[in-house]
């Protein structure tokens, strides 16, 4: 089994000044690519080979194409190995590769009430060939955003834990949570985050949010199958409340984020 990773740490940090706050999203991510013997914006060549005087061949029951042999082709040894001419097989090597903005800046909250959806969110891009697809998974390194005095932003927690459900903060409460948003992304799970039959927002009941927590990573989506060349989109969306009974103190909150993309 080989598994590739490709991860990005993206730092949240709520800003409270007198009675406003607002978030700002930094992301970090890194992708390894395989290389491939050719390749252009429309195909690609994983491997290769020259050969001379090929001919078909065929019968009732087949059809052939062949050759004479590799080029310049003989045995090779060493110490550890014996080798004849002729074909190998080939190590099958996939890629894989996430790009993240380097920036999400969430609307405003004065006083109390909901960060507005229209900026919270980064438009990831996922891309690989490999036969399994993907899958999509955001873990964080505290489970709540805390400000320099220890005050904190809890995560958004469903009544069942690993169960996105609609967004529902007590009045005496402040939380965050992410969502994958159904419209603009390539590979969506309407059995996870909900139908999103009307808008998108926060009062939709068939909208499901859950808490970006520190347990070891919750799955986001998964392809089983590779993509296309230009990639999934999947757009993560972030929300945030103070309630409406809330005192949230002033201060920078903040925490880390690890956004990471799996093919085994």
């Amino acid at each position: 089994m080989k598994s590739f990773f490709v991860s990005g740490d993206w730092a949240k940090a709520f800003s409270l000044a007198g009675i406003f706050w607002f978030l700002t999203i930094f992301i970090f991510y890194f992708s390894s690519w395989s290389e491939a013997a050719m390749q252009s914006d429309s195909y690609e060549v994983r491997a290769d080979s020259i050969n001379f005087y090929g001919d078909a061949h065929s019968s009732d029951s087949y059809f052939i194409n062949d050759t004479g042999g590799e080029v310049a082709t003989g045995d090779s040894s060493s110490d550890n190995y014996l080798n004849r001419a002729g074909y190998q097989v080939m190590v099958s090597e996939y890629r894989i590769a996430l790009n993240c903005p380097a920036t999400v800046n969430m609307g405003t909250i004065i006083g109390t009430g909901k960060s507005s959806l229209g900026s919270n969110e980064a438009s990831c891009t996922v891309v690989t060939d490999s036969p399994i697809g993907y899958s999509l998974i955001f873990d964080s390194d505290t489970d709540y955003l805390e400000n320099s005095t220890a005050d904190k932003i809890n995560s958004y927690t469903p009544l069942n834990f690993g169960t996105p459900e609609y967004w529902d903060v007590d009045p005496s409460s402040s939380e965050w949570g992410a969502r994958l948003k159904k419209n603009g992304s390539t590979t969506y799970n309407s059995s996870r985050w909900g139908t999103a039959s009307l808008s998108e927002d926060y009062n939709n009941a068939d909208v499901y949010w859950h808490s970006v927590s520190n347990d070891g990573g919750f799955t986001v989506v998964s392809r089983p199958n590779e993509t296309a060349l230009t990639g999934d989109t999947e757009i993560i969306q972030f929300g945030a409340e103070v309630g409406a009974e809330k005192i949230q103190p002033t201060g920078t909150y903040d925490t880390d984020v690890m956004i990471t993309v799996i093919s085994f």
